[in-house]
């Protein structure tokens, strides 16, 4: 028998609302001048349901299975996004955010708009999607840490993990009574109307705004100049924030430079980098990928247990191929085959390169690349009276590494329009990244260090 998960529900104070009260909800906000509750956005309203995390029929074998499939899509949009300099250059990538903005998006969706979300995605049946979804939200968020050993020997600092989602309409719009309760008890969905028609920049700066507050300022500027118009009816946004300490930390006055062999668009280059250096326990394998090559998977553990940092690199058959830019990097469909490794812990001087990565991306052509077209056409018809098509998806994701531990976030909004390892291990040359729950194989991040001066 499948053991199953249950997390405890964690609610914020807000107002709930039925779908037909959201549009007199808008309309008067603005005829009275209702006065902001959040510093970036009007007031926030959302559905009567609540949010319920726990499903009774999900196991922890159909979440392992969906997040596998999230990371499988994630390399392949990697593949349309980076293109002919894939490797080449730093990425950064969150996995979880933009999977749950598009199960947000599918919910609204039907006909070949939904089988298209499905098949690129490789999204379960609806209802299954939405239970899984649930309880995965519900699991980042229970690995919320407070500090440990507090002022004592061996003090671990707190772990923050958020992960938010809202809905931006135009005043005036009158969601589908199941879209919205959807939106709330599976994905804890606010809502907040703004004015397209009359104030576009406005309602993207009030966006910005949300998306700057829920990722300590990381993503402050989501959504650029010209991706909303006077025709927008609807901004769907998710935002995701992780700040997770060492279970090691490292001692800033060691961290001292160092080469890193990496990779260019001008092909395999060396750079002096700074590198945190000192005493960690880590688990590490070797893994034979066939074609894909010999790979070196080191993991990195987060002082709370239950996250990791876990890189993956070409192996080294000695020291002098170590120090070497002829290793080729890892190509990213190597990931699953390294991330399901059976890991050896073991103790190590390690060397790890501090850096810092911001990528943002328009995802509409690499969607439409991978065969995902229909949901730009038309086909989003379940969430308001009109039919939307997708105009563009964005998504931004910044990740930093320093002698304390990690800092990431990463947001993504969908925009609708109406239709028409050895003793001594040294981590210098190019490498992928995965940040992932332990317990789940949720990949909060992906990313590729090509180059981390």
């Amino acid at each position: 028998m499948q053991n199953r998960i249950r997390f405890k529900p964690s609610f914020t104070t807000r107002r709930h609302l039925g779908a037909s009260a959201l549009a007199a909800m808008a309309l008067s906000a603005v005829a009275c001048g209702a006065s902001s509750t959040q510093p970036n956005g009007p007031n926030e309203v959302r559905s009567e349901k609540p949010f319920e995390p726990n499903r009774a029929n999900v196991t922890s074998d159909d979440l392992k299975a969906l997040w596998q499939a999230q990371l499988a899509a994630a390399i392949d949009v990697y593949g349309a996004v980076a293109g002919d300099k894939a490797l080449q250059e730093n990425f950064a990538y969150s996995p979880a955010s933009v999977s749950l903005a598009l199960a947000m998006t599918s919910a609204g969706a039907s006909g070949d708009a939904l089988a298209h979300i499905e098949a690129t995605m490789g999204f379960p049946a609806q209802g299954a999607l939405h239970d899984l979804m649930a309880e995965s939200t519900g699991a980042l968020l229970e690995m919320n840490h407070e500090p440990l050993f507090p002022g004592q020997e061996g003090e671990v600092d707190g772990q923050q993990v958020n992960v938010v989602n809202s809905l931006w309409p135009q005043e005036g719009l009158e969601f589908k009574a199941p879209f919205l309760d959807e939106m709330s008890m599976s994905y804890d969905t606010g809502v907040y109307p703004v004015d397209y028609f009359g104030a576009t920049e406005a309602a993207r700066q009030s966006i910005n705004g949300w998306v700057g507050d829920q990722t300590n300022d990381l993503i402050p500027e989501l959504i650029p100049s010209g991706i909303l118009s006077e025709d927008t009816q609807l901004t769907l946004v998710n935002a995701v924030y992780l700040k997770a300490p060492w279970a090691s930390t490292f001692d800033a006055a060691l961290t001292s430079d160092g080469v890193f062999f990496g990779q260019s668009t001008a092909g395999a280059v060396q750079r002096t980098v700074p590198y945190m250096r000192g005493t960690s326990a880590v688990s590490t394998a070797i893994v034979d990928a066939g074609e894909l090559g010999t790979l070196q998977v080191v993991e990195i553990p987060y002082g709370h247990g239950d996250l990791s940092f876990v890189v993956v690199m070409p192996a080294c058959a000695n020291g002098e191929d170590c120090e070497s830019a002829t290793l080729p990097p890892v190509p990213a469909s190597a990931l699953p085959q390294a991330l399901a490794a059976q890991l050896q812990q073991t103790g190590v001087s390690l060397s790890l390169p501090k850096f810092e990565i911001r990528s943002a991306v328009k995802l509409r052509e690499a969607f439409e690349a991978l065969g995902m077209t229909a949901p730009f056409n038309g086909g989003i018809d379940r969430i308001a009276d009109q039919e939307f098509v997708v105009a563009e998806i964005v998504h931004e994701a910044f990740v930093t590494i320093d002698e304390k531990g990690t800092e990431a976030a990463a947001a993504t909004a969908v925009v609708f329009e109406p239709t028409g390892v050895p003793e001594t291990l040294v981590i210098n040359r190019a490498f992928w990244f995965v940040i992932r729950d332990n317990a789940l194989g949720i990949p909060l991040f992906i990313g590729f260090v090509a180059d981390p001066s």
